[in-house]
């Protein structure tokens, strides 16, 4: 009988267990509805790439106005491509040309810095795309466990069918692959409801105070939602809101209040936010077509 050591033994046991836990890890957060979400969405979303010849960057109208802040605000390294998009650009003229604005709006830096950077810094646009799959795919993953864990639908199949009609919505697709601000918003928020670390939870809801303006809207609506119906242990996540609110109100008075139309459509709508040079474009494309 050959002799095995018991390094060896205490090796494959730990292996063992390793993949075990890691199997029953794997199977409680997938299931086939949401494995076939995600290759519906990989599917619609190759096919968009290829559409558009991997400028998905294009897709959102945001894209002007957060990518000029490096370069209307720093003098920080950029790549050709950069250079090249902020050239071509009409946001820059858009705003010291019309007369509605009385000062200059400041975009937000962490999300220009960090989730443009593929463009800005590296010129890549193949991570850029990666980056966006990575963005929707992360979003179908935590909204299955969201829908687990809270018990919003009782009935498993109506959580399924929910999972499975999410790539089908157009706007989803496109605001994950051209990482919009509001899209890489959710996602925080999505992730911070979801993870138990709470420093980690904290750091998720101050990224999205620090993304997106209407932030407060959501913010409100957990704090009045925690005071009526009062769900279990609500205290600790408004604690867990506190430091997100504090960032908010310091990029508030930095950079959010530089927007020069009112607060109200700043918030729930887009006239007046600096692309106003898109409607002759859109409006004699829409001729076009209709004619």
């Amino acid at each position: 009988m050959n002799y095995v050591p018991r390094s060896n033994k205490f090796i494959r046991c730990l292996s063992e267990k390793l993949f075990v836990k890691l199997k029953n890890i794997l199977s409680n957060a997938f299931n086939k509805s949401l494995i076939t979400s995600i290759f519906i969405y990989l599917c619609l979303s190759f096919f968009v790439i290829v559409r558009l010849k991997g400028n998905t960057y294009q897709i959102t109208s945001d894209f002007d106005f957060y990518h000029s802040f490096v370069h209307r605000h720093t003098d920080l390294y950029t790549s050709r491509l950069s250079s090249l998009l902020y050239q071509s650009s009409n946001y820059d003229s858009s705003i010291y040309i019309n007369n509605i604005y009385s000062r200059e709006w400041i975009p937000a830096p962490f999300y220009s810095l960090v989730l443009l950077s593929p463009i800005i810094f590296l010129g890549n646009k193949l991570i850029f795309c990666l980056l966006g799959i990575t963005l929707g795919t992360t979003q179908l993953i935590n909204v299955n466990q969201l829908l687990k864990k809270y018990d919003f639908f009782p009935n498993r199949n109506s959580r399924n069918l929910i999972i499975l009609l999410i790539p089908f919505n157009v706007y989803f697709i496109l605001n994950t692959l051209s990482v919009s601000p509001m899209s890489v918003a959710i996602s925080f928020i999505l992730f911070g409801f979801l993870t138990k670390y709470r420093p980690l939870r904290n750091a998720c809801f101050i990224f999205a105070a620090m993304i997106r303006p209407n932030y407060i809207v959501m913010l409100l609506s957990i704090f009045i939602s925690c005071i009526i119906f009062k769900p279990r242990k609500y205290k600790p996540l408004l604690y867990d809101l506190i430091p997100s609110l504090i960032v908010y109100l310091i990029f508030y008075f930095q950079y959010y209040s530089s927007y020069p139309g009112s607060g109200f459509n700043y918030l729930f709508t887009t006239i007046n936010q600096g692309i106003d040079y898109t409607v002759p474009v859109l409006d004699q494309a829409l001729r076009n077509n209709l004619s």
